[in-house]
């Protein structure tokens, strides 16, 4: 529960960053023509995203408490994200995803990455099809249909995000197999050891444990 206080705290900052950003490549890209969207809609899609950065904000003030709510969090910053592929359009925003994908996996492990993984790699191909919809209304082009680049970014993403998942995964079943260890020292057990099997930072700290 403390954990994942912690988690949705931090996710409200970073959100209040990603909305700030999306605002201000959607209005510098309007403005040089590189999107085709009204003023209006701008404003309608930060302001919607604003109040439901501040609704969560209320709801942690509040106390209210359940266990989906970080992947439930997790996916509003997909949508995000997704959002602003709609509006932009696809190509370098995958980028995004990634911010709206590793932070949890840091925070939580790996098992919620492979489920935003997922979820990350969906939006990306629907927010793409919707933006070519939208696009079709204005050229000749066929609606909802995708260039093969669209599915070859999403598979790059995918791997990617994959190959770095890993990376925290890993370190946080070290870090909790750590900490597992210092609570049975805690209650008595002097007898534990830590692995301190990889000598890195983490594998240090574990040898001056089991010194101590």
């Amino acid at each position: 529960h403390l954990k994942d206080q912690v988690t949705l705290r931090t996710s409200v900052v970073r959100r209040w960053w990603m909305i700030g950003v999306g605002a201000f490549l959607l209005v510098l890209s309007r403005l040089a023509g590189f999107v085709h969207v009204s003023a209006a809609t701008i404003v309608a899609v930060v302001a919607v995203a604003a109040v439901l950065n501040l609704g969560v904000a209320a709801m942690l003030r509040s106390g209210w408490y359940a266990w989906w709510q970080v992947y439930a969090l997790a996916l509003l910053d997909v949508v995000l994200v997704s959002a602003l592929v709609a509006l932009y359009g696809p190509g370098g925003l995958v980028a995004g995803y990634y911010l709206a994908v590793l932070p949890y996996v840091f925070d939580q492990g790996p098992d919620i990455g492979d489920f935003l993984v997922l979820a990350a790699s969906l939006a990306y191909l629907g927010a793409a099809a919707l933006h070519a919809n939208l696009e079709a209304s204005s050229t000749a082009t066929t609606p909802w249909s995708l260039p093969p680049a669209v599915y070859v970014e999403t598979f790059l993403f995918i791997v990617v995000a994959l190959a770095l998942k890993r990376i925290p995964g890993s370190l946080m079943r070290r870090i909790r197999l750590t900490r597992l260890t210092m609570t049975q020292a805690e209650r008595g057990e002097f007898a534990v050891r830590a692995p301190a099997a990889t000598l890195d930072e983490l594998g240090l700290l574990e040898v001056s444990f089991n010194h101590m």
